[in-house]
């Protein structure tokens, strides 16, 4: 899954793979908190509100698929933990490219683990 990653993004995705593991309830979670900080985060007018909506419920449906799988469900956690990091290989409130890079783990999360039809489209 690695090598399908741009360079800046790879050290904080190995960082993510050495969190310990999370249950889908606590991933769930802290999707919601991310929900609700949105509104404030748009405000700011670089934040794209759009994809990062987008990118919250993708992340909703891959987990609804990996939840009972545990090697899955932890590399789901690897994209919904860069999701709810602001800083991460590029802030997601700097630009309005923000969130690209997490669309690019994502995606890459995705497609390593088969679900090629969850990926997001038009982030290559």
């Amino acid at each position: 899954m690695l090598d399908e990653l741009l360079s800046d993004t790879r050290p904080v995705v190995e960082k993510l793979l050495l969190e310990p593991a999370r249950s889908a309830a606590t991933l769930r979670a802290s999707l919601d908190t991310f929900d609700a900080e949105l509104p404030k985060a748009a405000e700011h007018p670089l934040v794209d509100e759009q994809t990062a909506m987008r990118l919250s419920i993708a992340c909703r449906a891959l987990l609804d698929r990996v939840d009972t799988d545990p090697e899955h469900l932890r590399l789901a956690q690897v994209a919904v933990r860069y999701l709810v990091m602001d800083e991460d290989a590029d802030s997601d409130t700097d630009s309005p490219f923000g969130f690209d890079d997490d669309v690019e783990v994502y995606n890459a999360v995705c497609g390593h683990l088969g679900h090629a039809d969850l990926l997001i489209e038009g982030y290559d």
